[in-house]
């Protein structure tokens, strides 16, 4: 009996060849020129995912931002991954959309990459080969590439801008990455635009203004108010003198207090735009490494640092708070007199903070100063 060795090829081409439509489910695939594996997934899936290039999120983000994305409230995230895509119905042939479809389309005749090398549906399925994982686990040259390489890097990079400028608040953005800090209350009612701040009954003070936010069983007219209406703006003149305290009211705003902006505002009111780095939902890990290298620069002078941010986060497990320390070291910009002094450091600190469901690692640095910044993340649950 003879036997007979058969030969089975996988459907192959190069990466950019690779559309959402050239494999089927199940089927195998392998990009000649990056040694990627790929298996075909369901076409229902509504998310697209990138590699990483330079300032991804920020180029990305830009472009779901502006008319020429014709799908509205798109976010990428830190992973690079836009979700929740819905179906596009086209006003021209009445017609419902793929709205991963449209999307790639949109991006495919209007940005300055090519789309082809960095968007991908996830309807091709990365199996991790020898290549890959070198990439994601073991590598032991990490590289950083602009986007019109083509090629895919192993980092992540961003710019971290410089201290941003007062704003009025004309000026907000109503956009869930963006947070403010109040600089000047003024005469703006912030409680209008995101903001707010509930207060006791028996810890208002007598001269400040308040906006009723809940009635309860609490007769307002007793400390200042004209009405017992949700919304009504009046100033205390008086505490401690109802019976129920069960009512709620909020400050109209407070120097310091951060809110996400749901508008524009109005009045006088002066805020900063808080500078995020890194944000994820609070509910899904527990631990977060962030294994980075930066360049510090006011164009005078260069810092140069390497560090790792852990942040333990304890609300998956009950516990309502995380806490994030960075360990770093630097080359000393030393003046020559041997004595370390602030200003031959880098000033560039990162913090974390619980935003609704987010967890957010900021930074803050001096004016003038910007951060190019290329890092790894780690994330795993308990």
């Amino acid at each position: 009996m003879s036997t007979e060795n058969v030969k089975i090829l996988l459907r192959r081409g190069e990466r950019d060849e690779i559309t959402p439509a050239t494999l089927e489910v199940s089927e195998m695939g392998f990009a000649t020129d990056t040694n990627q594996l790929y298996i075909g997934i369901k076409k229902s899936v509504d998310e697209v995912a990138f590699d990483p290039f330079a300032n991804a999120q920020q180029v990305i983000q830009s472009f779901l931002d502006s008319d020429d994305c014709e799908i509205d409230g798109l976010i990428i995230n830190d992973d690079l991954v836009v979700r929740e895509i819905p179906i596009w119905f086209d006003p021209e042939t009445l017609e419902e959309i793929s709205g991963v479809d449209k999307l790639l389309f949109d991006m495919q005749n209007t940005v300055n990459f090519d789309i082809s090398q960095w968007a991908r549906p996830r309807r091709n399925l990365e199996v991790i080969t020898e290549n890959s994982f070198s990439q994601l686990f073991a590598d032991q040259h990490l590289s950083s590439l602009g986007h019109m390489s083509g090629l895919r890097p192993s980092l992540f990079t961003k710019s971290l801008k410089a201290a941003d400028e007062e704003l009025s608040v004309y000026n907000l953005l109503d956009d869930p990455r963006r947070t403010y800090t109040i600089v000047d209350v003024g005469d703006t009612d912030f409680t209008l635009i995101g903001y707010e701040n509930i207060v006791e009954l028996d810890n208002i003070i007598i001269g400040n203004n308040y906006k009723i936010i809940e009635i309860g069983d609490t007769d307002f007219t007793l400390i200042g108010a004209p009405d017992n209406e949700v919304g009504t703006i009046f100033e205390a003149t008086a505490v401690g003198e109802v019976t129920d305290t069960s009512g709620k009211v909020s400050t109209l705003g407070d120097i310091g207090g951060t809110f996400t902006a749901t508008s524009n505002g109005i009045g006088s009111g002066i805020v900063r735009e808080n500078n995020n780095f890194l944000s994820y939902d609070r509910n899904i890990f527990s631990t977060i490494f962030v294994d980075y290298s930066l360049m510090q620069t006011d164009e005078n002078i260069k810092f140069v640092r390497v560090g790792q941010l852990k942040v333990i986060n304890g609300y998956p497990m009950g516990v309502t708070a995380a806490k994030l320390t960075d360990d770093n070291t630097e080359v000393w910009q030393d003046d020559s007199n041997g004595i370390a002094e602030v200003d031959e450091f880098s000033n560039i600190e990162f913090s974390t903070e619980i935003e609704g469901n987010s967890l957010k690692i900021k930074y803050t640095q001096d004016p003038g100063f910007y951060t190019n910044i290329s890092y790894t993340v780690k994330r795993w649950s308990m």
